[in-house]
C-alpha cells in the first residue's frame, strides 16, 4: 500500500512540476529580451526531416558582420511527453540577443499519438537535426564555428545524450552543454521503477521501454 502512496504521490508531483516548468518563468525575466529587427530574426518551422515533429525554429542576430558564429541549441522540456519549441522563444530570443545564433528544435513525443517513441528515438532525431541546422544558418549568412547544447528537464537530458554521446559527429565542435533538472543516469535499471509506475499511473499509456 505505502509502495502505490508513494507512486502517486511522485507522479503527482511529477506532472505537476512539469507543468509549472511549462508555464513558470524561474528566472523572474532576466533571460528576456525587447525582441524587434534591430535585435534578430527568427525563421520558424524550418524541416529536419519528414516526421510531423521534424521542425526547429532558428534565431539569427541582426548583426551579419562577423566571420564566425557561435551555435546554442536549447531543447524544450515536458516529460518526453509533451512540450513544444516554441515555448522557449524567451530564452531563444535572448541568447540571440547576445550575438549567438540560436534553435529550438521539436522531437516526436512519447503517447498514444506515438507509441513507438522513446528516449532513444527522440536523442536520435536532435543528433540528426543538428547539421540542418547548422547548414541552415549558414545558408543565411552565419557560419557556425563551435556549438553549445541545452534545455530544460526532458530536454536537458537530451542535450547531455547529444554532448557526451554524439559530440563526435556534430558538424562543429561541442564547447559546452548546460540545462536545468535533467535525469542524469542513462542506465536503464535505474529508469525501471520510474517508468513502471509512469506506465500505470499516466492516462496517456507510455509504452514500456521509454
Amino acid at each position: 500500500m505505502w509502495g502505490w502512496i508513494y507512486a502517486a504521490a511522485f507522479l503527482a508531483a511529477f506532472g505537476g512540476s512539469v507543468a509549472f516548468k511549462m508555464k513558470h518563468d524561474p528566472f523572474g525575466g532576466e533571460f528576456k529580451t525587447d525582441w524587434n529587427d534591430s535585435v534578430g530574426r527568427v525563421y520558424t518551422d524550418l524541416t529536419y526531416g519528414k516526421g510531423e515533429a521534424h521542425k526547429f525554429d532558428l534565431y539569427v542576430p541582426a548583426d551579419d558582420s562577423a566571420g564566425s558564429y557561435g551555435l546554442v541549441v536549447y531543447l524544450h522540456a515536458g516529460g518526453f511527453t509533451s512540450g513544444d519549441k516554441s515555448g522557449d522563444a524567451g530564452m531563444l530570443q535572448w541568447l540571440c540577443s547576445k550575438g549567438y545564433v540560436a534553435a529550438g528544435i521539436n522531437y516526436t513525443l512519447a503517447g498514444e499519438k506515438h507509441p513507438d517513441a522513446s528516449v532513444y528515438s527522440q536523442s536520435i532525431e536532435i543528433k540528426k537535426s543538428i547539421p540542418y541546422v547548422i547548414a541552415e544558418a549558414e545558408k543565411l549568412g552565419y557560419p557556425i564555428q563551435e556549438m553549445a547544447v541545452s534545455g530544460g528537464s526532458a530536454g536537458c537530458c537530451l542535450a547531455l545524450l547529444y554532448a557526451y554521446r554524439d559530440a563526435e559527429a556534430s558538424p562543429v565542435p561541442v564547447k559546452m552543454v548546460f540545462g536545468a533538472a535533467g535525469p542524469s543516469s542513462f542506465y536503464p535499471e535505474d529508469w525501471k521503477w520510474y517508468m513502471e509506475n509512469m506506465i500505470k499511473s499516466n492516462p496517456m499509456k507510455v509504452r514500456k521501454g521509454f
